[in-house]
């Protein structure tokens, strides 16, 4: 419910507010794969995001991020260990390489932002790589992500790859009429 919610907030204030800024925005649907020592406690898990996008030249954006990925707790031994919600905030570039002129548009991404995870905040850092197939009518991202969360206790400390697909959203401009 926490995810659907987080979702249609984004997008109500992305439509508001982004629309007259030319700003590319994708929902994005994820499949989180842990590993280390987070891979012990939990399973594969899910989650949800939506990426804004402003494009700077052709072959560079600047990004922005919220997230949220859950993933299920194991139990081990007699010891069930709890799911984990992590909401996430990153930042970061964006660079295009067309490698298929015409067909997908690839891309790499480094971001880095803030997390949260069990009341413990701390530095999150992601890397990237993608495809765009916007070029085509399909308007899809597929992407392959590495995503690690830092915290002063390790128990805490993250680490995770995501599959995820995003649909990128198109708004009509606002124009506001002179009075």
């Amino acid at each position: 419910m926490r995810m659907i919610f987080f979702t249609l907030l984004s997008v109500f204030i992305a439509n508001n507010l982004l629309a007259q800024h030319k700003v590319s925005l994708y929902i994005n649907a994820g499949l989180a794969v842990p590993v280390g020592q987070l891979a012990s406690t939990n399973q594969v898990g899910g989650g949800m995001s939506v990426l804004a996008a402003k494009s700077l030249n052709n072959h560079l954006s600047i990004v922005a991020e919220p997230s949220i990925m859950s993933m299920v707790g194991t139990q081990q031994h007699g010891i069930k260990y709890v799911s984990r919600q992590l909401f996430s905030f990153t930042a970061g570039a964006r660079y295009y390489m067309n490698l298929l002129p015409g067909k997908v548009l690839w891309y790499s991404q480094l971001k880095a932002g803030i997390h949260t995870d069990k009341g413990y905040a701390g530095p999150s850092f992601e890397g990237g790589l993608g495809c765009l197939m916007y070029p085509t009518t399909t308007r899809l991202d597929l992407s392959l992500r590495y995503q690690e969360n830092l915290q002063k206790k390790e128990l805490y400390h993250t680490r995770f790859f995501s599959l995820k697909v995003g649909y990128l959203l198109r708004f009509k401009h606002i124009r506001r009429q002179k009075a």
